[in-house]
């Protein structure tokens, strides 16, 4: 069992909850939830992912305080073995690290990403600052200090890249991938769902991923090789396509708990938008991992996640994509018109991708199981289908 925390660091508001700088009884309270969790039972992992706002918001000083609560408090009552089992990262824009803020993260151990969409004209169109100026410049300067400070290359130094729909995948890609000291990076997809659905979003969506991993695939041809999670995911749902039942991934999957800075606990953060209850009146203090799923809202989101919409049980795909939840999060299945969750808003280029990953997989035959291989056959109608 994975055991994903997500807590807030920085002081942006939203309507349901007031959302202050985490205070240190919130960080003592996460410290017991874990704790208790490994009473209970054994998490093979617990990821603890520190984000905001912006996290450097915060002063170092001020996280150090923090972090030294929470360790203190782990080290006091889990083994040594547990504690390995204990990792922490943070997610920044780049633009306010400092020499403090980088011997912290060295410190703690956390593993940094850095939020960037491409090169200047593409990153400046939605990454702007108070002053409506862009901040691609700071960011390249901020990662760059990062990956120069001893320690926290080795410690993980990733990117996230929000999709621009209109912007060259083939382009970005290359960006990401030779102008910055990036370890590896991810290509989000933008946050929609059926209420917002946008076709032309959908199209510029799949042009993009296209491009980027047909890029992709040309630096493998060449011996170079970057760690881009979207690509990895399409590619492996495809290596294992027998899925257990959503009750069974219960069992052996992973629990998401999103902890405001108040300690308030909420489901998975995809959801916020839809104001359907899934935020909760408790704070991590109040109840322990076997309780919080016991909640109707964790119910609810848990049955959603591991739960296909009846509008993909006659697609080829279906084994791989399970209604695009391999790829997308939950949150972009959401329609209010419908009682249940429908398929991905970005079917038809989740589509795309994994008919590129399929053909990735038949270009290097020894990486797929043979019923895998025999299985692409069936992508490729269904991708024609679409097209």
């Amino acid at each position: 069992m994975l055991l994903l925390l997500y807590v807030q660091l920085g002081n942006e508001a939203h309507t349901l909850v007031e959302n202050k700088q985490s205070p240190d009884e919130v960080w003592r309270q996460i410290g017991v939830f874990i704790i208790r969790e490994f009473s209970v039972r054994e998490p093979r992992y617990v990821r603890i992912v520190l984000h905001g706002g912006e996290p450097m918001l915060m002063k170092a000083a001020t996280f150090d305080r923090k972090m030294k609560i929470l360790w203190d408090l782990l080290s006091a009552e889990l083994s040594i073995e547990q504690l390995k089992k204990v990792s922490f990262s943070i997610q920044t824009n780049g633009m306010l690290v400092t020499e403090a803020w980088k011997e912290s993260l060295v410190r703690w151990k956390v593993s940094t990403g850095v939020s960037i969409d491409g090169p200047a004209e593409v990153h400046d169109r939605q990454r702007i600052d108070k002053k409506g100026r862009g901040t691609h410049a700071r960011v390249l300067e901020g990662l760059s200090s990062l990956a120069s400070f001893e320690g926290l290359k080795s410690n993980g130094l990733g990117g996230l890249c929000v999709i621009d729909h209109t912007a060259c995948g083939r382009s970005v890609y290359r960006h990401l991938a030779d102008e910055t000291e990036l370890g590896g990076f991810n290509f989000l997809f933008p946050f929609m769902n059926w209420d917002t659905y946008d076709q032309s979003v959908v199209d510029g969506v799949s042009r993009f991923l296209v491009a980027a991993f047909q890029e992709w695939c040309s630096d493998l041809k060449v011996g170079r090789y970057r760690n881009v999670r979207v690509f990895h995911e399409a590619i492996h749902s495809l290596q294992f396509l027998q899925q257990p039942s959503w009750i069974e991934e219960l069992t052996i999957g992973h629990d998401v708990v999103v902890i405001e800075s108040n300690g308030t606990v909420m489901t998975e953060e995809s959801l916020r938008p839809t104001y359907r209850g899934f935020f909760t009146s408790v704070s991590i203090g109040d109840l322990s991992m076997e309780q919080l799923r016991a909640l109707p809202q964790f119910q609810q989101v848990a049955k959603d996640t591991y739960s296909a919409s009846d509008e993909c049980f006659d697609c080829a795909l279906f084994n791989a994509c399970r209604s695009g939840s391999r790829i997308n999060r939950v949150g972009m299945r959401y329609s209010s018109k419908d009682e249940e969750l429908r398929k991905s808003v970005f079917c038809s280029a989740l589509i795309e991708l994994y008919t590129h990953a399929a053909a990735f997989l038949r270009l290097n035959p020894s990486l797929a199981s043979k019923a895998t291989l025999e299985f692409l056959s069936a992508v490729d109608n269904i991708a024609s289908e679409v097209r």
